[in-house]
């Protein structure tokens, strides 16, 4: 049954039955050539004798805390690489500054190019129009500008033959 457990399982069982602990070396040795394919060769060097002493516990957290260092490592050069390619983007993004007016006349930024033609032609519009006060007393229209600039119809200038 233990040669079925994951180390997590295998750890806590030695931590609560540690008369056990002598036992599980195989185990360990296991666990570790399975997950950890470059400690075969050290498996290889026990069975020849050149290397004493391993305990196989010890080197299965070894081995964790290494690959978990390098993953760590690893995800560190992704986030800096990731910031740096934003920061080179945002550098090289196209920032359009081409402001736009409102209808009140005011400059924003951003406006559509349908919002900036209708704020010229309501401008424009407003440029045309006669101002109020003439407006108010009628001097309105092509026909009293013409009035205004020549006089009344009876001091009109006779007309030269």
């Amino acid at each position: 049954m233990l040669d079925q457990c994951t180390a997590e399982q295998l750890d806590r069982i030695e931590h609560y039955n540690p008369h056990i602990k002598l036992e599980t070396d195989s185990l360990w040795q296991t666990l570790c050539t399975d997950k950890y394919p470059e400690l075969r060769t050290l498996h290889e060097h026990i069975e020849n004798g050149t290397v004493d002493g391993v305990v196989w516990r010890e080197q299965y957290w070894a081995m964790r805390r290494k690959t978990e260092e390098r993953a760590q490592q690893i995800m560190q050069r992704v986030r800096n690489k990731t910031a740096e390619v934003e920061r080179e983007r945002s550098a090289r993004r196209v920032k359009v500054a081409r402001p736009s007016m409102r209808p009140s006349g005011r400059v924003t930024r951003g406006a559509s190019l349908m919002q900036e033609a209708w704020a010229k032609t309501r401008a424009h519009m407003q440029m045309l129009e006669p101002p109020r006060a003439a407006r108010e007393y009628g001097c309105v229209g092509p026909a009293s500008r013409v009035q205004s600039r020549q006089g009344s119809p009876a001091q009109s200038p006779p007309h030269r033959s």
